[in-house]
């Protein structure tokens, strides 16, 4: 397991931009959520992670990066409470221990570890 921690700062005014925490399994490649925001606040938001090939098709990815993703570009177009309802959703998902992907330690399928998620929304 490679464990990722960092805090992202913004170079103009000092403020915190994003805190990324992230343990990454190599066998599944989990991924890391990136946003990179430009001169006149312009966001490009990815899911950072390997192609994966051999998990294509089979059910078995993490979709958290994904998700969480979406969670930064709603908090960079400022609608906070949506971002924190879906992060909220996501966070106890995975705290609640019963639907975990493979890296998370569990056995759940990409879709029953989704449907988890939207049952918490």
């Amino acid at each position: 397991m490679i464990r990722y921690s960092k805090q992202l700062m913004c170079p103009e005014s000092g403020k915190c931009t994003m805190y990324v925490g992230t343990e990454i399994d190599p066998r599944t490649q989990s991924s890391t959520p990136s946003c990179n925001i430009g001169e006149g606040g312009i966001a490009l938001a990815e899911s950072i992670h390997g192609s994966a090939p051999d998990i294509a098709g089979k059910n078995l990815a993490n979709p958290t990066a994904l998700l969480m993703i979406g969670v930064s570009m709603l908090r960079h177009l400022n609608i906070q409470n949506k971002a924190d309802h879906i992060q909220n959703a996501i966070l106890n998902t995975i705290a609640e221990g019963r639907y975990r992907t493979v890296d998370l330690g569990g056995k759940a399928k990409t879709t029953e570890f989704t449907n988890a998620i939207i049952d918490h929304l």
